[in-house]
Protein backbone atom coordinates (compact mmCIF):
# COMPACT_ATOMS: atom_id res chain seq x y z
CA UNK A 1 0.00 0.00 0.00
CA UNK A 2 1.44 3.47 -0.98
CA UNK A 3 1.48 5.83 2.02
CA UNK A 4 2.12 9.25 1.97
CA UNK A 5 3.95 10.56 5.35
CA UNK A 6 2.42 12.76 7.63
CA UNK A 7 4.16 15.47 9.62
CA UNK A 8 3.01 14.79 13.02
CA UNK A 9 4.28 18.38 13.72
CA UNK A 10 1.84 19.88 11.29
CA UNK A 11 -1.28 21.93 12.57
CA UNK A 12 -3.29 18.87 11.08
CA UNK A 13 -3.51 15.35 12.44
CA UNK A 14 -3.03 14.48 8.56
CA UNK A 15 -0.32 17.27 7.40
CA UNK A 16 1.54 15.73 4.44
CA UNK A 17 5.64 15.91 4.78
CA UNK A 18 6.06 18.70 2.49
CA UNK A 19 8.77 20.67 1.19
CA UNK A 20 8.98 23.51 -1.31
CA UNK A 21 11.75 22.02 -3.70
CA UNK A 22 13.77 25.09 -4.20
CA UNK A 23 13.62 26.86 -0.73
CA UNK A 24 13.19 23.90 1.63
CA UNK A 25 10.57 25.51 3.88
CA UNK A 26 7.23 23.85 5.27
CA UNK A 27 3.95 24.73 4.20
CA UNK A 28 1.73 26.96 3.58
CA UNK A 29 2.92 26.94 0.27
CA UNK A 30 2.67 29.44 -2.53
CA UNK A 31 1.36 28.46 -5.87
CA UNK A 32 3.91 30.61 -7.38
CA UNK A 33 7.01 31.29 -5.94
CA UNK A 34 8.85 34.08 -7.82
CA UNK A 35 12.35 32.32 -6.79
CA UNK A 36 11.89 29.85 -9.20
CA UNK A 37 12.52 32.29 -11.79
CA UNK A 38 15.34 33.76 -10.61
CA UNK A 39 17.28 30.05 -11.00
CA UNK A 40 16.56 29.58 -14.34
CA UNK A 41 12.90 28.11 -14.19
CA UNK A 42 10.26 28.84 -17.15
CA UNK A 43 7.54 28.05 -14.72
CA UNK A 44 7.20 30.13 -11.80
CA UNK A 45 5.18 27.50 -9.78
CA UNK A 46 6.10 26.51 -6.57
CA UNK A 47 7.68 22.85 -6.92
CA UNK A 48 6.67 20.63 -4.00
CA UNK A 49 8.14 17.80 -2.65
CA UNK A 50 6.04 14.81 -0.34
CA UNK A 51 7.33 12.11 0.83
CA UNK A 52 5.72 8.31 0.33
CA UNK A 53 6.18 5.03 1.79
CA UNK A 54 5.92 1.29 -0.26
CA UNK A 55 6.18 3.70 -3.85
CA UNK A 56 8.37 2.16 -6.71
CA UNK A 57 8.88 2.83 -9.76
CA UNK A 58 10.64 0.10 -12.29
CA UNK A 59 14.24 1.56 -13.61
CA UNK A 60 12.19 2.28 -17.43
CA UNK A 61 9.53 3.96 -15.38
CA UNK A 62 9.34 8.22 -16.07
CA UNK A 63 8.39 9.78 -12.74
CA UNK A 64 4.74 11.16 -14.48
CA UNK A 65 3.64 7.33 -13.86
CA UNK A 66 2.85 9.14 -10.37
CA UNK A 67 -0.09 11.20 -10.90
CA UNK A 68 -1.41 13.23 -7.85
CA UNK A 69 -4.85 14.77 -7.24
CA UNK A 70 -5.59 17.71 -5.14
CA UNK A 71 -8.77 19.01 -4.03
CA UNK A 72 -8.55 22.35 -2.82
CA UNK A 73 -10.51 24.73 0.04
CA UNK A 74 -13.32 25.02 -2.93
CA UNK A 75 -13.65 21.89 -3.47
CA UNK A 76 -12.10 22.10 -7.53
CA UNK A 77 -10.00 19.09 -8.09
CA UNK A 78 -6.81 19.27 -9.73
CA UNK A 79 -4.69 16.36 -11.37
CA UNK A 80 -0.65 16.73 -11.94
CA UNK A 81 1.94 14.35 -12.96
CA UNK A 82 5.00 14.52 -10.87
CA UNK A 83 8.17 15.87 -12.34
CA UNK A 84 11.12 13.92 -9.73
CA UNK A 85 10.35 10.11 -8.05
CA UNK A 86 13.93 9.07 -6.16
CA UNK A 87 14.54 6.96 -3.11
CA UNK A 88 15.50 8.16 -0.20
CA UNK A 89 18.45 6.51 1.55
CA UNK A 90 17.45 5.73 5.69
CA UNK A 91 18.16 2.54 7.11
CA UNK A 92 14.99 0.37 7.77
CA UNK A 93 12.66 3.17 5.99
CA UNK A 94 11.77 1.83 2.25
CA UNK A 95 10.86 6.48 1.56
CA UNK A 96 10.48 8.09 -1.84
CA UNK A 97 10.09 11.64 -1.99
CA UNK A 98 7.85 13.09 -5.20
CA UNK A 99 8.49 15.99 -6.51
CA UNK A 100 5.78 18.18 -8.62
CA UNK A 101 4.44 21.69 -9.44
CA UNK A 102 1.27 23.61 -8.02
CA UNK A 103 -1.32 24.10 -10.56
CA UNK A 104 -2.61 26.96 -11.53
CA UNK A 105 -5.85 28.11 -9.45
CA UNK A 106 -5.54 26.57 -6.39
CA UNK A 107 -7.62 27.95 -3.80
CA UNK A 108 -5.46 29.15 -0.41
CA UNK A 109 -6.67 27.15 2.67
CA UNK A 110 -6.40 23.27 3.30
CA UNK A 111 -5.38 21.43 -0.02
CA UNK A 112 -6.39 17.44 0.05
CA UNK A 113 -3.46 15.39 -1.51
CA UNK A 114 -3.35 11.57 -2.69
CA UNK A 115 -0.64 9.78 -5.04
CA UNK A 116 -1.98 7.38 -7.99
CA UNK A 117 0.43 4.72 -8.90
CA UNK A 118 -0.49 1.29 -10.83
CA UNK A 119 -3.63 2.09 -9.91
CA UNK A 120 -3.48 2.07 -6.53
CA UNK A 121 -4.66 5.20 -4.65
CA UNK A 122 -2.16 6.13 -1.69
CA UNK A 123 -4.06 7.41 1.74
CA UNK A 124 -4.84 11.50 1.88
CA UNK A 125 -2.90 13.96 3.37
CA UNK A 126 -3.56 17.85 3.55
CA UNK A 127 -1.03 20.33 2.21
CA UNK A 128 -1.36 24.05 2.89
CA UNK A 129 -1.61 26.48 0.33
CA UNK A 130 -0.66 30.12 1.42
CA UNK A 131 -2.89 33.22 0.01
Amino acid sequence: MIRLIVDELGPAVDQAAALDSLLFMRDPLRVTNPMNSLFGSLIPNTGVIVFAENLELAFFEPASTVGLNLVDSNNQSFTVSAEHVAPVSISGLNLTQVGFRLPQGLAPGPCVIKLVVHNKVSNSATLRIAP
